[in-house]
């Protein structure tokens, strides 16, 4: 790490000279804390009283130029050295813009230089659309042009991962006097024949203090196909099960002194997608079903017949208000409840205070409850930003 810190420095002199940049340092622990992409708060306490302690460190460096900008981060946690492929993280991405139009890319994390985010993460993470994020590990092509009152931003992606061969995105973006409108449609995996395609099409628009989208996704879920594991449902944050269809729409209000926010995802049936082991299993245990055979006995797992089925069709809704007490401290209080096989409920106040422009403090409680049992966490974290000349 202290190598690293090393490197990130050294970037930061190199850059110094000719470009402007920044720092930025996130510590503690929380599940909603801006892509530090470790979703556990600092405790966790369950019925039995048992507790886990959580810990997070994460830094991150950019700059950029009049025809070029840098990123880099690291992030690690309190089990890196149980298992350091998951729980530390090296990411950064480069890009050189030729032309006033054309950009090009290149990295393993541009999740937020690129991403469309179909308006504003009204109530933290739901809202977010997943293949609303086109720009996947390895290299692309950025087109960014505004004609008058409209602009046009098209992205072609070349993903060095599996299942992940081209991705494109497409936003039309109209910019008028009182109020901002915009269509935007994703697409990812349209070369690989053999996995998934993952896309997505939604509206936003925005008028005076109201904001609203509304947007469809195919084959919706939180973690890379290739890896979802289909009995570790709990994994899925978004939607209760990863869903072949779902539609989504939210809406915000907001004013110097208060903000909410909703959130409505659901379902259009009750299948859930499956990746390609998963499908082989099941689609073994039906052909012994269709010929009249005993599927368990013919070697199929007791739980293969269950793949890819639900018994509800899943759905979300969430709701989220806040109070800016002071230009210092923000209070914020969430409520959602999601449909998966169970009810699940969350209640999540939390406080954001700021000290100066540089340096703000996240505290709150997270209660989660789904049947009879009830998880308290404690989410917590100390972010510092600023710039570098």
């Amino acid at each position: 790490m202290k190598k690293l810190h090393t490197i990130l420095m050294a970037l930061s002199l190199t850059a110094a000279l000719s470009g402007e940049g920044y720092f930025m340092n996130k510590l503690g622990a929380c599940a909603d804390a801006d892509g530090t992409e470790f979703g556990s708060d600092l405790f966790a306490i369950d019925k039995d009283d048992k507790y886990d302690m959580f810990f997070a460190e994460y830094a991150e460096v950019g700059y950029s130029w009049d025809k070029a900008e840098i990123c880099a981060l690291t992030a690690f946690n309190n089990f890196v050295f149980d298992d350091p492929h998951y729980n530390i993280i090296f990411a950064g991405y480069g890009v050189f813009t030729p032309l006033p139009f054309l950009s090009v890319a290149a990295g393993n994390d541009l999740r937020d230089r690129f991403s469309f985010s179909g308006g504003e993460l009204y109530t933290e993470n739901e809202a977010y659309l997943l293949q609303a994020n086109p720009f996947a590990e390895g290299a692309g092509l950025i087109f960014d042009q505004t004609f008058g009152d409209f602009s046009l931003l098209a992205i072609a992606n070349i993903g060095s991962a599996k299942g992940k061969y081209l991705n494109a995105g497409l936003v039309f973006n109209y910019e008028g006097d009182s109020y901002v409108a915009s269509l935007q449609a994703t697409g990812q995996n349209i070369l690989n024949k053999n996995e998934y395609y993952h896309y997505s099409i939604f509206a936003h628009v925005s008028l005076a203090s109201c904001d609203f989208s509304a947007g469809y996704i195919s084959n919706y879920n939180d973690v890379d196909i290739n890896d979802f594991d289909s009995f570790c449902l709990e994994s899925q944050n978004y939607l209760p099960l990863p869903s072949t269809h779902v539609v989504k729409a939210s809406a915000r209000y907001s004013t110097d002194l208060f903000v909410i926010a909703t959130d409505f995802l659901t379902g259009l049936n009750k299948e859930y997608i499956l990746n390609e082991e998963a499908k082989k299993r099941r689609a073994a245990w039906d052909a012994w079903e269709d010929e009249g055979f005993d599927p368990v006995i013919q070697g199929c797992d007791e739980g293969d017949g269950e793949l890819g089925k639900n018994e509800n069709i899943p759905w979300l809704f969430a709701v989220k208000g806040g109070w800016f007490a002071s230009e210092e401290i923000s209070l914020f209080l969430k409520y959602s409840i999601a449909r998966g096989d169970e009810y699940i409920h969350e209640i999540y106040p939390y406080a954001d205070w700021s000290f100066g422009e540089n340096s703000s403090f996240r505290l709150g409680a997270r209660i989660n409850v789904v049947k009879d049992e009830v998880v308290v966490s404690i989410p917590v974290m100390w972010k510092v930003l600023f710039g570098i000349n």
